[in-house]
């Protein structure tokens, strides 16, 4: 009688079906390595095209806002200065605000200025608020409380503010310092408006607007009138990972100077991340009746 071992012999995997069982493994993880790595691309791209959105956002409804609440009296004397534009990517105006640079502050009516700034790996939008006090509760210098309005050309920030950057921690901080409103800004121009819809040269200075006998004696001049009836303004912006992939790719690239700022511009991919936003604000204060 023959006899069997009741025990079943185990069978191993051979060299061939372990090598394709890894070749298998192995593409289905390069699959999954390639998938999360798009998906980790498209958040990125789009987290950063959100940011450029909102800063937009940001930018464009603090100048209105500002605008809005733009300052003109229509009993106004020839000292007087409510909006002056220093250049075409630049201009300051007397707002009337809640609250200012300061807790110390106290007046309601505040002079405020936007300009481009450009320097070493930056270009950003920036603001700057002077009211009549300092960050040590002292009075401010550079805002004039000898006319009723407390806004005049004779001491006016508009032309005297130091350039430097308000920064609270330094020893030697600037009261009436600049801050940065959003990051990564390429452009920003305004161009105004009189009633009639003529466009104000941004050179026409002071004397136009300050008081409408010398208005009316300047050559550049279309309408008399201390504010402008429209301001027409646009930001152009670009995300961050495109600012860094260009800055990676031009380490030694400094804004400030005009041919790198123009390369930076004009550069593709920058081109093709730049997104420009425009708006305009009307201000009827009675300044063409």
């Amino acid at each position: 009688m023959r006899s069997f071992n009741s025990k079943r012999i185990a069978k191993a995997f051979t060299l061939v079906e372990l090598m394709v069982s890894m070749a298998i493994f192995t593409g289905m993880m390069a699959l999954l390595m390639q998938y999360f790595s798009t998906a980790q691309k498209l958040w990125t791209a789009s987290s950063g095209k959100a940011e450029l959105f909102e800063n937009a956002r940001v930018a464009m409804d603090m100048i209105e806002g500002d605008l809005l609440c733009s300052f003109y009296s229509y009993g106004h004397s020839t000292k007087e200065l409510y909006f002056f534009p220093t250049s075409p990517t630049q201009f300051g105006l007397a707002v009337s605000r809640a609250y200012g640079p300061f807790p110390s502050c106290t007046a309601s009516i505040y002079e405020v200025q936007y300009k481009l700034y450009k320097n070493g790996k930056s270009c950003q939008l920036m603001v700057n608020v002077v009211g009549d006090k300092d960050q040590n509760s002292y009075n401010n210098s550079n805002y004039d409380l000898s006319y009723s309005k407390d806004v005049t050309y004779s001491s006016n920030p508009f032309t005297t503010l130091n350039e430097g950057i308000y920064d609270p921690a330094a020893s030697n901080s600037n009261s009436d310092g600049w801050i940065e409103v959003v990051p990564n800004v390429v452009d920003f121009n305004f161009s105004i408006y009189d009633k009639k819809g003529r466009q104000i040269p941004s050179s026409a200075g002071k004397d136009f607007f300050e008081a409408p006998t010398k208005a009316a004696a300047n050559p550049t001049t279309v309408g008399a009138g201390l504010m402008p009836y429209t301001l027409l303004y646009s930001i152009t912006l670009v995300d961050r990972d495109c600012m860094a992939k260009y800055l990676a790719k031009h380490p030694t690239a400094d804004f400030s100077v005009a041919t790198d700022f123009s390369s930076f511009i004009n550069d593709e991919s920058v081109k093709a991340s730049k997104r420009t936003f425009t708006r305009q604000v009307t201000i009827e204060r009675g300044q063409f009746d």
